[in-house]
């Protein structure tokens, strides 16, 4: 990752997130994460703002305490992964809360892992009674191979979700579902960051896909990195890339392994991972499908504590 790409990606965040000298952030993600590094601690000395850090081990035994400071402080801004929205709501007692205001939160940044339209929502209900408005949430995407982000919402919006069929995901399409039980919920995160592009381009064909497809997301711009240390092979395949049938740009293109699509206005959802997708009787499976419906199926199985992954049985299925 060279300066010019750590200095057009912290130009990009500050255009899109619109923070200023006045700003303050609140936050405990460590520094050795991409998010912690750039979005948390780079991002306000870029800004000129003011960074209040917490200890990490001290949000994991007291997620409570987060909030706390983030009204404490009268931050504006704060980031996590979404399981941190959920193990607030999990740990909520509500005499940890009392006298907190957090109306001045306008950006609670979800971004590092798949965001839950669930955990949107029950974060907001949560704790608005304590000022929180749901459309300070900002579901996000980025990854360090872009330096960090590469999509957020622009607008001062409630988080925008779309009904995508479960069937239709499976065959990677796009459609609307087709009864209650063929329904599930996506994030949208965003459009592009100015000085990014994104496209979406079958993966083994390498063609660029219409908005009614689901496909791998490719990345172009001025935050793209060079490619991994002493890993030329890996570098020239996948950062380098070229959509069949187009013109090779002379940086090439990004391929981030993550499988989205791009609504007509050019927003982003994600939707899964190309290497994690298991295909069972020729159909996509999504292993964070599979943990979220698993953990919900019985109470004695945690959220966020599980794993699903794939055996081969001595027959090589």
């Amino acid at each position: 990752v060279t300066h010019g790409n750590l200095l057009a990606n912290l130009a990009m965040m500050q255009a899109r997130f619109g923070t200023g000298a006045g700003a303050r952030h609140v936050n405990w993600v460590p520094h050795y994460h991409d998010m912690g590094l750039i979005l948390n601690l780079l991002l306000p000395l870029y800004s000129g703002a003011t960074s209040i850090l917490m200890p990490p081990s001290g949000f994991m035994h007291r997620p409570l305490g987060w909030l706390r400071n983030i009204g404490r402080f009268g931050a504006e801004a704060a980031a996590a992964p979404n399981f941190a929205y959920d193990l607030c709501v999990d740990r909520f007692r509500p005499e940890q809360m009392e006298g907190i205001d957090l109306s001045a939160w306008r950006l609670a940044i979800n971004a590092a892992e798949p965001v839950r339209a669930a955990t949107l929502q029950r974060f907001a209900t949560c704790f608005a009674p304590y000022g929180f408005r749901a459309e300070s949430l900002r579901p996000c995407y980025g990854l360090a191979e872009a330096t960090l982000m590469v999509s957020a919402p622009a607008a001062s919006a409630s988080p925008l979700l779309k009904d995508l069929s479960v069937q239709a995901l499976r065959e990677r399409e796009i459609a609307p579902p087709t009864s209650d039980t063929d329904t599930a919920s996506n994030v949208c995160c965003g459009a592009a960051a100015d000085g990014l592009e994104i496209a979406i381009v079958d993966p083994d064909t390498l063609r660029r896909l219409p908005s009614s497809q689901m496909g791998e997301i490719w990345v172009r711009g001025a935050s793209i990195a060079r490619g991994y240390w002493a890993r030329p092979a890996d570098s020239k395949q996948l950062f380098h890339a070229a959509i069949a049938g187009e013109s090779a740009p002379a940086d090439g293109w990004l391929r981030t392994g993550d499988l989205g699509h791009l609504d007509p206005e050019m927003r982003l959802f994600i939707l899964g991972r190309l290497k994690d997708v298991m295909i069972i009787r020729g159909l996509n499976h999504y292993p964070q499908d599979i943990e979220a419906t698993a953990a919900e199926a019985h109470p004695a199985l945690r959220r966020d504590h599980g794993a699903v992954f794939s055996v081969v049985d001595p027959s090589g299925l």
